[in-house]
């Protein structure tokens, strides 16, 4: 019976609390930006209640995912709320400079998490690449003046 094919299942279903956090809460971001994800979580969740917008699961996932690679690329590190200017989502951080990341609203529901977190894996891989291309620059110009 059903019952008991489920009994034999469930023993080879590895315990979900056994499962990295960030895998099973932002869908396959990094460690290092699962803070900023929560982050987008929240504060969408705070826009989402004051605006009285209704999202579905997969729509909230998919946004929060998209406004997380927007504020990665966008150098930021934490945020302090989401409001709604030109019918885009403006993710701000107050700072000095006031960081901000601009999203639509559609494409950010529209977009599978996955895509969401294979930009923000291009993004790292870019950031990572430009930090080598500096201190390859700074090795030369210090290589220059030893001559």
């Amino acid at each position: 019976n059903i019952l008991s094919k489920i009994d034999d299942i469930l023993p080879s279903i590895k315990n979900i609390e056994d499962m990295p956090q960030y895998a099973q809460a932002a869908g396959g971001f990094s460690p290092d930006l699962q803070p900023l994800h929560e982050k987008a979580r929240t504060l969408l969740t705070e826009f989402n209640q004051r605006e009285g917008i209704y999202q579905s699961a997969t729509e909230f996932d998919n946004t929060a995912a998209f406004i997380t690679a927007a504020m990665q690329k966008a150098k930021m590190t934490d945020a302090d709320v989401i409001g709604r200017m030109d019918g885009k989502l403006h993710v701000i951080h107050d700072t000095e400079e006031l960081d901000v990341a601009i999203v639509d609203p559609k494409t950010a529901a529209q977009t599978p998490v996955a895509d969401s977190v294979a930009q923000s894996q291009q993004t790292a891989q870019h950031f990572e690449n430009e930090e080598q291309q500096k201190q390859y620059a700074q090795s030369q110009s210090r290589g220059m003046s030893m001559a």
